[in-house]
């Protein structure tokens, strides 16, 4: 094609002005780059437009163009062959090795056949040569005494560790003596959020766990089940979420 157009005296410039495609792709057609281009429908449409503009059948350059590629494909597929052929022939089996290998295997097993004979024979022999013991004259027997009679005596019973056994629920008592802020959950629902002044009491049950949070952690005392409990901390203290359950709340008893 661009022969034809050199021929003819037209400047790939004015084919592309005419044609409305750009010069990068005409050059890339003329040099035989098809890789760089859209596709092949644009490369078809490219071919018709260029053969028109500088008077070529188009029909004739389209055919051309097919038969090309489709000799490449078979310049393509006969590469791919000879490339493949020495690896097919070198993946043969060599029957002369096989061969090699298999006497090879054969003399090895004869070996260890006939050292293991070898082996065996004079063992046999060793064996039938060896003199026969006559057996141990008889040994009286001996009947041991009775050992001594002895009294066992009997431990002592052990008492069983007493199991403690967990209440039912928990009963808390508080009493003011400093202006307290305090707020109880019983068994996560609220039961307690109020300022209490001194001199105030407050008693509160739940069946699992009780949820504290006071602004005056010394501003009162409290017990636990009718015993007293520990301190939870000095006056004007803040404290949030002392959790006190049936499994844990022995740990608050003690004397304030």
């Amino acid at each position: 094609m661009r022969r034809e157009r050199e021929l003819r005296g037209v400047a790939l410039s004015d084919i592309s002005k005419i044609t409305k495609i750009k010069l990068n792709l005409l050059q890339a057609l003329e040099e035989d780059r098809l890789n760089i281009l859209p596709g092949e429908f644009f490369i078809r449409g490219m071919i018709r437009a260029y053969a028109k503009c500088i008077g070529l059948d188009e029909d004739q350059a389209l055919n051309l163009y097919t038969h090309s590629v489709q000799q490449k494909e078979q310049d393509r597929a006969h590469e791919k062959r000879k490339r493949e052929t020495p690896i097919l022939r070198s993946r043969k089996p060599n029957t002369l090795l096989i061969v090699a290998a298999a006497v090879v295997v054969l003399a090895v097993s004869l070996l260890i056949i006939l050292g293991f004979a070898q082996k065996k024979g004079p063992a046999r022999a060793r064996v039938e040569q060896e003199p026969k013991v006559s057996a141990p004259a008889a040994v009286p027997e001996v009947v041991p005494s009775a050992p001594p009679t002895t009294t066992a005596t009997t431990p002592a019973a052990v008492p069983a560790p007493q199991t403690e056994v967990k209440p039912a629920g928990l009963s808390l008592l508080v009493s003011f003596q400093q202006e307290t802020w305090i707020q109880v959950w019983a068994d996560g629902a609220p039961v307690l959020d109020q300022l209490k002044q001194p001199g105030e009491s407050v008693s509160l049950t739940c069946q699992k766990e009780f949820v504290l949070n006071t602004g005056n952690a010394g501003g009162f005392t409290y017990t636990l089940n009718g015993q007293p409990g520990k301190p939870l901390g000095a006056s004007g203290g803040v404290i949030k979420n002392v959790r006190i359950t049936l499994d844990n709340y022995r740990e608050f008893l003690g004397a304030r």
